[in-house]
């Protein structure tokens, strides 16, 4: 059976060492020869392949990284962290029910392994079960009462439910814990934008904004709050930043032509529904505001 073993990952483990194009002292600086050479001598542990999958599965080698999380949970079906490397492997991959599965049993070995929590509640959450995140998430609170990502997670999950204020309490409490955290910034803002507290999800949507670079989904968020607040002027200023980078972004072109059509800018808020029908054409709302706009009426 040892020499089946070896026999048959020799030629992955080949093929692994094949990818990597560093000198030898690069392959030990972040272990992949030694979790290879681990593996290889004693093809019948899991620690090596759990070891090594997680090493290639962070370099985006991800069919290996598979086959080696497998090979581990084959091995050793009673490690907690072999599940936990393979559920979490189909977290990322959209296999919600896989990720599920092995995540709950890598929680069944390992009670106290919190990470387990935090995956396997935004598997839920990606499932669309809330109740059940929720549920994951409290647990793991009691767990560890101070970690962040938990607290990140179960706002969430609360937010999906439709439970904002109990959202806001949470991610407030996990920026007690974690005071820079810009996706709890971001994720406050929304739970605020969500009770229609623009003033405080503005506030927070701009703090998340100063401690990481902004991504379009907050640049949009920014310039919806600022929309609800009549800041038109803000909204209009952060529209054309993203055109300046995506000229067919349909959703600054429309906030653009609301903002127009809003403050009796008929010719410009016409061009922005132009603008509309040449990224997406036959767009019905599109046309039906251009027929209002030439009848001079101007109803949003």
């Amino acid at each position: 059976m040892l020499i089946k073993y070896r026999h048959s990952f020799l030629l992955l483990i080949l093929a692994v060492l094949s990818i990597f194009t560093y000198s030898r002292n690069q392959y030990w600086g972040d272990n992949s020869y030694l979790w290879s050479d681990v593996v290889f001598k004693s093809p019948l542990k899991a620690r090596g392949y759990i070891n090594l999958g997680d090493l290639l599965y962070k370099r985006g080698i991800t069919k290996e990284a598979h086959e080696l999380f497998l090979k581990a949970v084959e091995l050793e079906p009673f490690h907690f962290m072999a599940r936990f490397n393979l559920g979490t492997f189909y977290l990322h991959s959209g296999r919600f029910d896989d990720a599920i599965y092995e995540l709950r049993k890598s929680i069944d070995l390992m009670s106290t392994y919190v990470s387990a929590y935090e995956n396997l509640g935004m598997a839920l959450i990606k499932k669309g079960d809330y109740v059940s995140a929720e549920e994951t998430l409290l647990f793991g609170l009691k767990v560890s009462p101070k970690s962040v990502s938990l607290h990140l997670n179960l706002g969430l999950a609360l937010m999906k439910k439709g439970d904002y204020l109990t959202a806001e309490e949470t991610f407030k409490a996990g920026l007690e814990l974690g005071p820079d955290n810009s996706t709890l910034h971001l994720n406050l803002g929304s739970s605020y934008y969500l009770q229609g507290k623009y003033d405080k999800a503005l506030h927070h949507y701009l703090i998340s904004a100063k401690l990481a670079p902004p991504s379009l989904g907050l640049m949009e968020s920014i310039i919806k709050t600022n929309v609800e607040l009549g800041e038109y002027d803000n909204a209009e200023t952060l529209c054309k930043q993203i055109l300046d980078f995506d000229s067919n972004n349909l959703f600054a072109i429309d906030t653009l032509a609301f903002i127009y059509e809003s403050t009796d800018r008929r010719e410009d808020a016409l061009a922005q529904y132009n603008r509309i029908l040449e990224v997406r054409p036959g767009d019905s709302y599109a046309e039906g505001k251009i027929k209002l706009l030439k009848s001079g009426k101007y109803g949003n």
